[in-house]
């Protein structure tokens, strides 16, 4: 940090998860299988899956507060919601 013109995330990439249409909000775990991603969006209740780029996301309702994911070896996906 004693340099303020330092790259801090080198490597990273910058993913867009909702747009004006559909507002998305506090994502709180990503999973990648099969070279898909689930993201958990905790503030809104819903998961979003897609690629990084060039594909729109699907958005599925899972509950209150999903916070938590993981992937089975036969690339089903679980979430963990907060009650």
């Amino acid at each position: 940090m004693l340099d303020p013109k330092a790259e801090l995330l080198p490597g990273s990439d910058l993913v867009h998860l909702g747009d004006a249409d559909h507002g998305t909000g506090d994502p709180a775990s990503v999973v990648e299988s099969s070279g898909r991603l689930a993201v958990a969006l905790a503030g809104v209740g819903e998961v979003a899956i897609g690629v990084e780029r060039g594909e729109s996301w699907q958005y599925l309702a899972v509950g209150r507060r999903p916070t938590a994911m993981l992937s089975s070896l036969d690339n089903r996906r679980f979430v963990r919601c907060e009650y």
